[in-house]
């Protein structure tokens, strides 16, 4: 199952299109010349995509076809700044380095990123806040656009470590949301404002799917992250050196992660029923990580595995060296209670047949507080075997599979 088949959407973002090619040629002609826009659009790859992802995003719901190439040009701009967030960091700071000495005599909200991003922030806001859909996204909007700003900062601040630094390997600013809600707003969508408190957290688990996705795709690269087992690390709430992960354990459990963020957004999105902001986030984060993932290898499972049969899985892992040690049968028997207490739970939830808001939040809790108390059990010695490290990874990996059935 890819991301697609999980967000419910059969399109995908077309960057040889003949549509595409001419997004950018309107976009390069009506660019500021010398400005930072018509700088990204240089990149030949970055412009493509930006403008496939742009299509995406600004479908039709109901026949998944682009709509106006005007309103596509919109977009645009977001997309290219998004992506060039995403993968092309160098591009911006090379704009930034050119701006160095104008950055410290700059006086406005854009004076720690320079005058080139902020004239590119600034001409993007101006835009969009002329349309009917501004007064119910420009908060999201702008959450986003500080965010933007908040991770470019903090690389200038790292100085000669540049986009790869440690901070972008733990930012979740993917710029998922600054997409979705441009969008958002261009359709006139007032879910922003009426569901706050859902969107919040849609948009936040957008950008970590995108970020997520980022990471296993660099690792399986081998260029990238600087130190995933800290990411991993931070999942399990210890420090780096307390589980000492293989490579292959590694990508075990950041795939994990991965399916984790990716099924509860699709569950989250569920909740919005038909509102814009879902279908735009829905194809921001499918169009973003599929093109940073054409081969499509981030696939999950199908299948979402019910008590026993995750109890059966555990013990065979217990069993691969012929014993089940004393730690491993505390972990198993931990697990054991969550699982019927978690059984407990949808029961409850599915009584009238409906996971609401409430009921969402409570069961992505819950999945975390078992996976903590896991490592409790096996952290009780101080210690965590190598027995325990196969069930902790495996624990980790059945979690995101851990849901009520459909």
């Amino acid at each position: 199952m890819d991301t697609a088949s999980v967000l419910a959407l059969d399109v995908a973002p077309q960057a040889d299109h003949p549509r595409t090619a001419d997004l950018v040629e309107r976009a390069r002609a009506s660019a500021e010349p010398g400005g930072l826009f018509e700088a990204l659009l240089d990149h030949p790859t970055l412009a493509r995509d930006a403008a496939a992802l742009a299509r995406v995003v600004m479908a039709d719901p109901d026949d998944g076809e682009p709509m106006h190439d005007d309103v596509v040009a919109v977009i645009l701009p977001v997309a290219t700044l998004a992506l060039a967030m995403d993968r092309h960091t160098a591009l911006l700071f090379a704009a930034l380095d050119e701006d160095e000495a104008r950055v410290e005599n700059a006086q406005d909200e854009f004076a720690a990123v320079g005058p080139a991003f902020g004239a590119m922030a600034t001409a993007l806001r101006d835009r969009l806040a002329v349309l009917p859909g501004w007064p119910a996204g420009c908060a999201a909007f702008g959450t986003a656009l500080v965010g933007l700003v908040d991770v470019l900062t903090q690389d200038r601040q790292l100085g000669g470590l540049g986009p790869t630094v440690a901070y972008r390997d733990a930012a979740d600013s993917a710029a998922a949301d600054f997409v979705a809600t441009a969008a958002s707003i261009v359709l006139g969508d007032r879910t922003l404002m009426t569901h706050p408190s859902e969107c919040e957290l849609a948009l936040r688990l957008g950008n970590s799917v995108v970020a997520r996705a980022r990471e296993v795709i660099s690792f399986m690269a081998e260029d990238g992250p600087l130190r995933p087992d800290d990411m991993i690390a931070r999942r399990f709430a210890v420090p780096a050196g307390v589980i000492k992960l293989g490579t292959a354990e590694i990508e075990r459990c950041l795939r994990a992660i991965f399916a984790a963020e990716l099924l509860d957004l699709g569950d989250l999105l569920d909740e919005l029923d038909d509102a814009p902001l879902g279908h735009t986030l829905a194809r921001t984060v499918h169009a973003m990580v599929r093109l940073a993932d054409p081969k499509e290898d981030l696939v999950i499972a199908t299948v979402r595995p019910q008590h026993d049969a995750i109890m059966g899985e555990l013990r065979i892992v217990a069993r691969l060296d012929g014993r089940i040690t004393a730690d491993e049968r505390a972990l198993l028997r931990g697990m054991d209670e969550h699982l019927h207490a978690f059984d407990e739970l949808t029961q409850r939830i599915r009584e009238d047949r409906v996971v609401d808001f409430d009921e969402f939040r409570q069961l992505r809790t819950t999945r975390q507080h078992i996976l903590d108390d896991v490592l409790r059990l096996a952290l009780a010695d101080d210690v965590v075997s190598d027995d325990e490290r196969g069930l902790l990874v495996r624990v980790l990996e059945l979690l995101p599979m851990l849901r009520p059935a459909p």
